[in-house]
């Protein structure tokens, strides 16, 4: 453990509403939608919320290719910056943590297709390696999503600071249950509004026996067992 007491944390935020979200289309292909105006007013709220939640303790923010996640981060940086006086440097931008693909329902409006797809993610809680047609597996998803995780734990948390990974709904919740072992209901039963927190304690821990502590910034133990 370093010579810090302090836990550093992983910190996954939800990007900002899209005109996707807005027309209920599926839209999980890089680059993506763009952020609609009440989008922008909440990701420089995110920015905001991250001088409450973390202020002196955040060391850097990620976010993944998609246009609404590097909006979303570059808002909520800027406005970090001005609310708390201590500039991050430039937001880092990755691949492999854009969202779950849906496949061959890409671009759909059609509810039956939003169903299906709501029907996979669940069955990628439960841990099935199931994936839609042209979609991708569980193991294909954590593949491409962990080494970001890893060069935030080495970067930041392992000292102690936070990190911030802004990316999207569905695939933060499958990362999040399976790094703290969560029940499959509670990921699928509790949304992850846009630009919500979900926060992650390693305590230098393997993943899959990480700490949640809050869920769509709402303290875990306020939502019922996990």
């Amino acid at each position: 453990m370093s010579a810090t007491s302090r836990q550093g944390r992983i910190i996954l935020a939800r990007h900002g509403e899209t005109y996707a979200n807005k027309n209920r289309v599926l839209d999980t292909f890089p680059p993506g939608a763009e952020l609609t105006e009440q989008g922008q007013q909440q990701a420089y709220a995110l920015g905001d919320k991250l001088v409450e939640f973390s202020g002196e303790h955040l060391g850097q923010i990620y976010c993944g290719l998609a246009i609404r996640a590097q909006q979303t981060a570059m808002r909520a940086a800027e406005r970090f910056r001005d609310s708390s006086g201590r500039a991050l440097g430039r937001v880092l931008v990755r691949e492999g943590v854009h969202e779950i693909s849906a496949g061959d329902l890409e671009g759909s409006t059609d509810p039956e297709d939003a169903a299906l797809y709501l029907d996979y993610f669940y069955r990628r809680l439960c841990g099935e390696q199931a994936a839609l047609p042209g979609g991708e597996s569980l193991r294909a998803i954590l593949s491409r999503y962990l080494p970001v995780l890893v060069e935030m734990l080495n970067e930041h948390v392992d000292a102690g600071r936070d990190a911030v990974l802004v990316n999207h709904g569905a695939i933060s919740r499958t990362v999040a249950s399976h790094a703290c072992g969560l029940e499959p209901e509670f990921a699928r039963d509790h949304r992850l509004e846009n630009c919500g927190l979900i926060v992650l304690e390693p305590r230098g821990q393997l993943f899959g026996s990480w700490t949640l502590t809050h869920w769509s910034d709402t303290p875990v133990e306020e939502l019922g067992k996990a």
